[in-house]
């Protein structure tokens, strides 16, 4: 399993993946808050497992612009849990 965060913002989105002994899988890091960044995210999901349920994604409830993250990713087939 591994869980993704996400710090979701109006122009980036700070993402962290950690695996089940808390490590980092990848170094954090961000992308756009646009459709290009979103692709961008699955991408490098994908590098890291091709089954979607291998992954929890954690974001804040931040209004329009995690509901368009929140939208997009779970049309994706993704667990997403939105935090308030």
């Amino acid at each position: 399993m591994y869980y993704v965060g996400i710090d979701v913002a109006k122009e980036k989105h700070y993402v962290c993946i950690l695996d089940d002994t808390n490590e980092f899988i990848v170094k954090p890091f961000w992308i756009y808050s646009d459709i290009s960044g979103l692709r961008e995210l699955l991408k490098r999901l994908s590098t890291i497992s091709s089954d979607n349920d291998d992954f929890i994604i954690g974001i804040e409830s931040t209004g329009a612009f995690s509901e368009n993250f929140y939208e997009y990713i779970t049309d994706a087939e993704y667990k997403v849990i939105c935090f308030f």
